[in-house]
């Protein structure tokens, strides 16, 4: 989906600079991000073209085979099971953790992936 959403919006539409589609996971619940940066139209005119670019991609997923899905699923799968396959990612998902301060799995690191908390040296 990132390459048909930047190939629509950046190059054939030349709405903006950055134009970027994720995935992503906040507080447990998986989602989608849209992103442009456009210095030719108002907010408002992004989000209609956003809109109607993911009207159009629903047409192409309900064209698709079902060998064409299940990869796609398998793609997307991969992105959230390899957590930290960046280090951006890992900082991220890091930062996150202390800006909720929460430690997962009640271990003493973070993530258990090795970064142990500050210890006052009193």
């Amino acid at each position: 989906m990132s390459k048909a959403f930047y190939s629509e919006l950046r190059t054939k539409q030349q709405l903006g600079y950055i134009v970027q589609c994720s995935a992503n996971e906040i507080d447990g619940v998986r989602g989608l991000s849209f992103l442009v940066q456009s210095k030719v139209a108002a907010p408002e005119a992004v989000e209609e073209r956003i809109e109607a670019f993911l009207r159009l991609f629903r047409g192409t997923l309900l064209l698709l085979g079902e060998a064409e899905v299940q990869s796609y699923a398998a793609s997307i799968a991969a992105q959230f099971t390899d957590v930290d396959g960046r280090l951006d990612q890992q900082a991220g998902r890091l930062w996150a953790e202390c800006r909720d301060t929460t430690l997962s799995g009640g271990d003493t690191t973070l993530s258990g992936r090795g970064a142990a908390p500050r210890r006052s040296s009193a």
